[in-house]
């Protein structure tokens, strides 16, 4: 109820937007049952917790959300709260890149399977023009201001006509991580 809403401001000023890997659909659903993330390496942990302290009270950031080698981005969700290095989530992930120190509250707002294909011909002027499909974790994607496609990826994920998300397969992640 709370996700993929009708009307939402997909031109916000001083946002920023990075690209969020994830390894499996598990670690997705977890997030959205705890509100919280945490990023594949202590450096992209430190990247964006750098960016929500500079973004203080400014503007949003987003969070472009892709499953590794699904071919799709999965969600887009707010960063809600700096990292807290207090934290850790021992069963995040592949077994050998558990117990990630630091988690970040974030606030999902759209949860929606979207094909790459949807974001053909966006590249990043920032990671050599390669393209927003063929990144790597917590790559910065400018907004349109500075060059960039941040905001295009917005609206794309605004106005995809959702056909299929995770959350269809909630139980089944669920009934598994018992």
């Amino acid at each position: 109820e709370l996700v993929n809403p009708t009307k939402f401001d997909c031109e916000p000023r001083y946002v920023r937007f990075y690209i969020v890997k994830s390894y499996t659909e598990d670690d997705i659903i977890r997030s959205v049952q705890r509100g919280l993330w945490s990023t594949t390496s202590d450096s992209g942990n430190q990247r964006l917790d750098a960016a929500f302290q500079e973004a203080q009270g400014r503007g949003p950031i987003y969070l472009f959300f892709a499953v590794n080698a699904s071919g799709q981005f999965v969600g887009v969700a707010k960063m809600e709260s700096g990292v807290d290095y207090t934290k850790t989530f021992g069963d995040w992930g592949p077994a050998d890149k558990s117990a990630l120190a630091g988690a970040f509250a974030i606030k999902w707002i759209f949860l929606k399977d979207v094909p790459n294909n949807q974001f053909r011909g966006i590249t990043l002027p920032n990671n050599d023009f390669k393209p927003v499909t063929n990144t790597r974790d917590t790559q910065e994607v400018l907004g349109e201001e500075e060059g960039g496609s941040g905001h295009h990826m917005l609206r794309i994920f605004h106005g995809f006509k959702q056909r299929s998300s995770v959350l269809d397969d909630y139980g089944f992640y669920t009934k598994r991580q018992e």
